[in-house]
């Protein structure tokens, strides 16, 4: 007989096992990322269907033996079900999903992150801000719980304090004296300057209910996606078809 495990977490990946069967990657409060086996999940009566289902907020029970995981029930919290009427909310949620999943180790506790997905994908669900302001802040946040943090404040070359003539790069803040015209950047207004500062300095319980104009939001989907590609370089289907979809907006 196994060890019984009970975890809270949210689905971040589901993997088909032949013609019933099926693999789970769980984000769980205090464990992390863990792969656990769910035995007929895709027959009809199965009853664990709604609780394992991609973007599932569940209590799980887990029977744990010989260093395998296996599903005895799931109690689902919230599904977040409203998303599938909605392809746009459905597309950045998968991204979300998608990101956490290939950023994260196994058994590695990451409970910043869970709330961070959680309050993302409710963000979402309700719909009070733009879904790419909301995209923004996650990948800031993200970019964040992995150590990144850019200087907004001054110079990262000469550590000169001369903020309308700044521009954000890969390295952080940089002056018009410093600025190599062959790199990225953006220029840096006030409004995106503290915007961005807000972000980093928030608690996750303040953020995903404040609202930018549409150049600010521009401009932060930009600087966000642009460091999340230089830190990370996910090669994820989920943010080119958002790009694709943005670009028939």
């Amino acid at each position: 007989m196994g060890d019984l495990l009970t975890v809270r977490g949210i689905v971040l990946k589901e993997t088909p096992v032949g013609e019933t069967d099926k693999f789970i990657t769980i984000l769980a409060k205090d464990y992390g990322k863990i792969s656990v086996s769910v035995k007929g999940a895709k027959r009809v009566r199965n009853g664990l269907t709604a609780g394992t289902s991609l973007f599932s907020y569940s209590d799980f029970y887990i029977a744990h033996i010989r260093k395998k995981m296996y599903l005895n029930q799931a109690e689902p919290i919230e599904t977040f079900y409203n998303l599938r009427n909605d392809l746009s909310a459905l597309a950045y949620g998968s991204y979300f999903l998608e990101t956490v999943n290939k950023l994260l180790f196994e058994n590695m506790p990451s409970n910043n992150v869970l709330l961070l997905l959680l309050k993302a994908l409710t963000a979402l669900s309700k719909n009070i801000i733009p879904n790419k302001l909301i995209s923004s802040i996650f990948e800031f946040k993200i970019l964040e719980f992995n150590g990144y943090k850019p200087e907004t404040n001054f110079c990262v070359n000469c550590r000169k304090k001369t903020l309308p003539t700044f521009f954000i790069t890969t390295e952080g803040t940089v002056c018009e004296k410093c600025l190599k015209k062959n790199d990225f950047y953006v220029h840096l207004n006030e409004t995106l300057t503290y915007t961005i500062q807000y972000i980093f300095s928030s608690e996750l319980n303040k953020l995903f209910t404040f609202k930018v104009s549409s150049k600010t939001l521009n401009s932060l989907s930009v600087i966000s996606r642009h460091l999340m590609k230089n830190y990370f370089n996910l090669n994820l289907k989920s943010i080119q078809f958002i790009k694709e979809m943005e670009e028939f907006q």
